[in-house]
């Protein structure tokens, strides 16, 4: 079973100027199937994590 804990360091912006930063969206695809829920992750080929699927914003999007 995968197991991770969220603390306060996940919302911590680093205090380097360049580090890289973009704007995302996304979402979670989930499924309930009986008392389970089933959540769609994306395998990340360059490091080898589970992710879950996003896309950048486009060019002829608004950040809303």
């Amino acid at each position: 079973m995968f197991n991770m804990k969220i603390d306060e360091s996940w919302y911590i912006k680093p205090k380097d100027k360049n580090f890289p930063t973009s704007v995302s969206a996304g979402g979670a695809v989930v499924r309930k199937k009986k008392e389970r829920l089933f959540i769609a992750f994306i395998r990340d080929k360059k490091f080898g994590d589970f992710m879950l699927p996003k896309g950048r914003i486009g060019r002829s999007k608004k950040n809303d």
